[in-house]
């Protein structure tokens, strides 16, 4: 005998979206009315913006804009690379060459405030239209100070913000000039009308993304002709990308007086088609576990990496005596995910490491060559580039730092050569460092999504298809997948991408402090009551926390709002920063919580035998006597830690040569470590010695 019982869980946005758009259709149909009339049908048709992909030139871009303008588009919004200098050279470039066209921004999200404000008061002057998703759209104080800053219309990308009574307290806030939503986002068509209605209300336009397939377009087109407070439909390009799941599909028509409008007057789509697209959108957040749409999204944009790397075989004791080896040829395999569509991946250095050639797969069996751009090895993160056609399917970044443990994603990859294999878990844990003893200050999420051999540098993805991670390593008893497997946040790995593509090497901002992770333990030890966030030992004086006041004894709980319980939090977030990053650091001092504004420094520390290490200044060394050295400043290798060595110590020699600067530490990389000397905080010497 069974216990069967009913299970009844929330219904999230995108669900919803597809229940009440269908019941929509068959109102529609019953009444042999389109639903933009059952609406309350304000006009029948609208004006219409083009709306770009992502381009690899200025040059390409403009001729977009001329294509456009030529089939009567009088308004054009820009998908940009999102780095502010680029995109402001490409506003800047197009106002010049069409001063008369209507222009938009989209910064997906991706800007700071600084640049927002900064970028926003150029399209200003640029005279842009509006200036869409410099921010994430909760952060409702970063919007409001920008409108009160700025004269161009800012307004959110409609992803965030995603029921009603949170949109609501934001139109009443004043804390966009226009809103921006559409029906998958926030339930449908019902919810989308009251949206739009609740702006309306309030004196404000709400502008929606139809960007989308032809279906999300349909729906939303309804919305808008039956209201008055959206000024433009969004016409995505190019048009074949996003056109299917109808018999005839929308097209924006070219009228008379030379402009763009769209018009569906008998327009009516199919439940049937509905549920066969189950509303897919590239921004629609479904948190059902119906992993499909994700993994339409991304198993053509993971690849399989071929690493062939040449070496010698060594004949033992022939070889001793009368030299030479044979050549022999060795090769890896492993995954990678394209990140853009001109071709760049990002994969794991492990898979790549020390390649003569790189071959890339993708999904429909096509083979290329690729480039290494560069690496980062305490990441574990490598960018590769692929040599082939300029435009290739691709993963979009999510923000890393708003995923939650419990979350459904998927894990692409190539595991034992065998490929598109997906494979489905939650999030387990976050901040999870594998090596408390290592110099590597590993912050990764923790899945339970089978990853096995081969599948390393591959993607895991949110059930959007949208990129939270690469995985990277598991955890398990045997060869295969029995435990758990680990991913590089995207936060990470994006700043780590952008930076090789900009800087050539990754950019290492620091708060210049050290400290330990607060334990039940270690808090009696201290005195404290506190047994979560980072103690501070002690502050170095030429960086931005020492600058900003923090202090010895002081316990940092929060950076930017993410909470910091344990030092993989503190050095996850801050391996997604750059030096000169303004960050709000709270800390817990005297029993009471203080914000103190931290500006990052760049970091002029090396990574050595599991030690951080710095230049030492003059006056250190003259204060214990010495000539030469350099400054330990953190050390995790759990050996040199048991042996005593501590932070303040001076390593003067390895294998009994002198050092004189972390420039030098290289030299000894490769090299077998027999011999460490250190002089402690009395100036005394310890010469530690390895078998």
């Amino acid at each position: 005998m069974y216990d069967i019982r009913p299970r009844v869980f929330p219904q999230p946005p995108g669900a919803q979206a597809v229940i009440d758009n269908a019941l929509w259709d068959i109102f529609g149909k019953h009444s042999k009315l389109p639903i933009y009339k059952l609406l309350g049908g304000r006009r029948e048709k609208i004006k219409s913006y083009a709306s770009t992909v992502m381009y690899e030139t200025v040059d390409e871009y403009l001729k977009v804009i001329d294509e456009m303008k030529s089939q009567g588009f009088t308004a054009v919004k820009f998908h940009t690379w999102c780095v502010p200098s680029k995109d402001l050279e490409l506003a800047k470039e197009a106002r010049k060459a069409f001063p008369k066209m209507n222009f938009m921004l989209d910064a997906e999200n991706n800007y700071d405030f600084e640049n927002s404000l900064h970028i926003a008061k150029e399209l200003q002057k640029l005279d842009f239209t509006w200036f869409e998703a410099p921010l994430p759209d909760y952060d409702f104080a970063g919007y409001k100070k920008l409108v009160n800053n700025t004269g161009i219309k800012i307004i959110p990308s409609g992803n965030w913000v995603v029921d009603l009574q949170r949109f609501s307290e934001a139109i009443n806030d004043n804390v966009w000039s226009a809103a921006r939503t559409d029906m998958a986002m926030i339930g449908g068509i019902t919810n989308c009308k009251k949206a739009m209605d609740i702006s309306s209300i309030s004196g404000m336009d709400c502008e929606i993304m139809s960007w989308g397939y032809t279906l999300v377009s349909v729906a939303n087109l309804h919305v808008m002709l039956a209201s008055d407070n959206c000024t433009f439909y969004e016409q995505p390009l190019p048009y074949e990308m996003f056109e299917f799941g109808m018999k005839d599909v929308l097209r924006t028509n070219k009228e008379k007086n030379n402009d763009i409008e769209s018009n569906i007057i008998n327009t009516v789509f199919s439940a049937e088609n509905i549920n066969k697209q189950q509303i897919q959108n590239r921004n629609i957040t479904i948190q059902n576990p119906d992993f499909t749409i994700a993994a339409e999204k991304t198993i053509n944009t993971v690849v399989h990496v071929k690493n062939t790397a040449t070496g010698k075989n060594s004949n033992g004791l022939w070889d001793l005596f009368y030299g030479g080896s044979d050549e022999r040829t060795r090769v890896g395999t492993g995954s990678g995910v394209i990140v853009s569509s001109d071709g760049y991946i990002i994969t794991n250095n492990h898979v790549i490491e020390n390649a003569s050639e790189i071959e890339i797969t993708t999904n429909d069996n096509k083979s290329f060559n690729a480039e290494l751009i560069g690496v980062d090895e305490n990441s574990d993160i490598a960018v590769l580039k692929i040599n082939g056609p300029k435009k290739f399917p691709y993963t979009r970044f999510a923000d890393s730092d708003q995923t939650k443990i419990g979350e459904w994603v998927l894990a692409v990859g190539n595991p034992f050569n065998l490929t598109s294999t997906v494979t489905a878990g939650i999030i387990s844990a976050k901040s999870r460092d594998l090596n408390d003893y290592d110099s590597k200050n590993q912050s990764f999420i923790q899945t339970d999504a089978a990853v096995n051999s081969g599948n390393s540098g591959g993607a895991l993805v949110n059930i959007n298809g949208d990129l939270i991670g690469i995985n990277t390593a598991i955890q398990s008893t045997n060869a295969g997948f029995i435990g758990y497997s680990f991913a590089v946040p995207s936060n990470i790995a994006r700043k780590i991408y952008e930076d090789i593509l900009e800087y050539g090497d990754v950019q290492k901002g620091l708060l210049g402090v050290t400290g330990q992770s607060l334990n039940s333990q270690n808090a009696e030890q201290l005195e404290i009551n506190i047994t979560e966030g980072f103690y501070i030992n002690d502050t170095d004086p030429s960086m931005g926390a020492h600058i900003a006041g923090i202090r010895k004894g002081d316990i940092i709980q929060k950076i930017d709002n993410v909470k910091i319980n344990k030092f993989a939090d503190l050095s996850g977030y801050l391996n997604s920063k750059r030096p000169g990053d303004n960050l709000n650091v709270r800390i817990f001092r005297n029993n009471k919580f203080l914000d103190v504004n931290v500006k990052l420094e760049r970091s002029t520390y090396v990574q050595f035998y599991g030690m951080q290490l710095k230049d030492a200044g003059i006056s250190e060394l003259e204060e214990l006597g010495q000539e030469n050295g350099v400054v330990v400043v953190i050390n995790r290798n759990g050996t040199l830690f048991r042996m005593g060595i501590r932070s303040g110590y001076i390593l003067s020699e390895i294998n009994n040569f002198k050092i004189s600067n972390t420039k030098e530490l290289k030299e000894f990389e490769k090299e077998n470590i027999f011999q460490l000397t250190f002089v402690d905080l009395n100036g005394e010497k310890e010469k530690l010695v390895f078998d």
